[in-house]
């Protein structure tokens, strides 16, 4: 997936809320050098690309695709291992933006991305948008074994500062809380594709580290 064509639809999506092309070059600039920050390995500009991808094979189906679309760009904006609250942070980024152009949803953009905290929790109140994004967010689990491997080798990069055996113990909790879901996708379609494959790259790599 190529840049330009995610970059065409910022500006189809933004101008639906605001005439200051200005504003949206601006911001698309800012959004593009956080993403391009040296110390992202994995939640970096491909990161949101690969999820774009996702998301047309989907698209007649999303809801709202402005949310939808928002919470993409948005969701990993601020990113960084040696701070807390990454979402919570990108979530506020967001809120400023959708903001300033009045965007009428600007609410739910901010509340999936906060999902994305704690993608093993299920809550009463999603819908079919928040699930797919939050499945879509996931598929690197069940992508092939040589991706899976290239996604972890770029998420020990991210958390080089940390030592060895710490990084070790907290990427087995993290892991086997996707293990102890009952299923660590929400939708039919993503479960089918990428549930067996995902669990069995999870357990490869506890055994591995």
């Amino acid at each position: 997936m190529k840049i330009n064509r995610l970059e065409k639809e910022w500006f189809e999506v933004g101008k639906q809320y605001t005439d200051d092309i200005d504003f949206l070059k601006n911001e698309w600039f800012n959004i593009i050098a956080l993403y391009n920050e040296e110390h992202r390995a994995y939640h970096n500009i491909h990161h949101i690309l690969a999820l774009y991808q996702h998301t047309q094979s989907i698209k007649d189906q999303i809801n709202n695709y402005p949310v939808f679309f928002y919470t993409l760009i948005f969701h990993d904006v601020i990113y960084s291992t040696k701070q807390k609250n990454n979402e919570v942070k990108s979530a506020k980024y967001a809120e400023q933006f959708l903001q300033k152009i009045q965007f009428p949803n600007t609410d739910r953009v901010f509340a999936i991305i906060l999902h994305t905290a704690e993608h093993h929790i299920r809550k009463e109140n999603e819908d079919f948008d928040t699930k797919a994004f939050l499945d879509m967010d996931l598929a690197i689990l069940g992508s092939d074994l040589e991706n899976y491997q290239q996604y972890t080798q770029q998420i020990r990069e991210e958390w080089k500062h940390i030592p060895s055996l710490l990084y070790k113990i907290g990427r087995k909790k993290v892991l086997k809380s996707f293990l102890n879901s009952s299923e660590i996708y929400r939708l039919p379609l993503f479960q089918e594709k990428y549930e067996k494959v995902a669990r069995q790259n999870i357990l490869e790599e506890i055994e591995r580290l």
